[in-house]
């Protein structure tokens, strides 16, 4: 074989692969924040429980890094330019503790043995908002469940949303997700 030949084919395949061409943008990676100012607070004379938070699940298909969207025609798509900076469920389980311990009045630095009080943390929904024509809306639901030692779970269940339509989806993601907890939190603590 002719080695212009060859090397000549060799070149074609590789562009026709897509190996010398344009490499599609890397998408955005964005993250939920507890940021003080978003937190929900207790108020200073509630009293304090020992609590623990046991576990935070993500249900599918919003468990996964892609930021889903949820389009005015019921559908869902994967954002190809934006994503998670990391899988929600291990995301957002620091964020929920820091959450929980500014909002329910307890003490989250206890063996698990000794906490009065468990909490589990379902996200039901953490999405794009599109359905709505010109409106980009961060949307989070969840429910809260307390377990009281030695007594039955109790699910509390909140959704919020916030204005995502400035593009900044750590702002947005991060207030739907602490308004939504707080939400819960408070009827938590209100009961």
């Amino acid at each position: 074989m002719d080695f212009k030949f060859a090397s000549t084919m060799l070149v074609g395949t590789a562009m026709l692969a897509g190996c010398l061409g344009s490499h599609p943008a890397e998408p955005f990676s964005w993250t939920v924040e507890a940021d003080g100012a978003l937190l929900h607070c207790a108020p200073q004379d509630a009293k304090r429980v020992k609590a623990r938070l046991r576990d935070l699940s993500v249900r599918a298909p919003y468990d996964g890094a892609r930021i889903v969207v949820m389009r005015a025609d019921g559908s869902f798509a994967f954002d190809p330019c934006n994503s998670f900076a990391a899988r929600p469920p291990l995301l957002l389980k620091g964020i929920a503790k820091d959450a929980l311990e500014a909002a329910v009045p307890a003490d989250f630095a206890v063996e698990p043995s000794r906490a009065e009080v468990t909490f589990d943390v379902e996200v039901s929904r953490i999405a794009l908002d599109c359905r709505s024509e010109g409106s980009r809306k961060a949307r989070v639901s969840l429910a809260l469940t307390a377990f009281p030692r030695g007594g039955e779970g109790r699910a509390f269940k909140s959704e919020a949303s916030a204005d995502a339509a400035d593009g900044n989806y750590t702002k947005a993601f991060s207030q739907a997700f602490a308004d939504a907890l707080g939400k819960a939190a408070g009827d938590f603590t209100g009961e």
